[in-house]
């Protein structure tokens, strides 16, 4: 018989993951509402292809990986996770000096190490006012974690 320690912590395991997915579902549900009925239909009886439709929507929008632009759309796991499923379809990649650690510091926490099918990078450097007035900084880069 296992002690009465060991059953409450099994009782609050599962009730911690009884309640993410209640809140996923919810999360599902507010965004099904917004679809008439009859698109709710089609999602309940092609739901297992969401993801994959996703994915081929994505690749067709998003060629050029710009987390500034990202992050107006996206935070957090959100974004996360939306750099982990196209990670390997993103063709070019635009940084901005300014915040480059920053930028880095998402992918890293994303768990992306490479961008395979980049083929062309951007790194700019402020506004068309700023190229002008300003020199470039020098300053020591922090590498992501390993």
């Amino acid at each position: 018989m296992a002690p009465t320690g060991s059953k409450s912590k099994i009782k609050k395991r599962l009730s911690s993951e009884s309640t993410t997915e209640q809140q996923k579902l919810a999360e599902v549900q507010t965004i099904i509402k917004k679809l008439d009925v009859s698109k709710q239909v089609i999602l309940g009886r092609v739901y297992k292809n969401v993801p994959d439709a996703c994915n081929a929507i994505w690749r067709r929008q998003y060629h050029c990986l710009d987390l500034q632009k990202l992050e107006l759309k996206l935070r957090g796991s959100s974004l996360q996770t939306f750099i982990q499923k196209m990670f390997e379809d993103f063709r070019s990649a635009h940084f901005r000096s300014q915040q480059l650690q920053h930028e880095m510091n998402i992918l890293d926490q994303a768990g992306i190490r490479e961008l395979p099918s980049v083929k062309r990078c951007q790194i700019t450097w402020g506004t068309a006012v700023q190229r002008r007035t300003t020199t470039f900084p020098q300053w020591r880069f922090m590498p992501c974690r390993r």
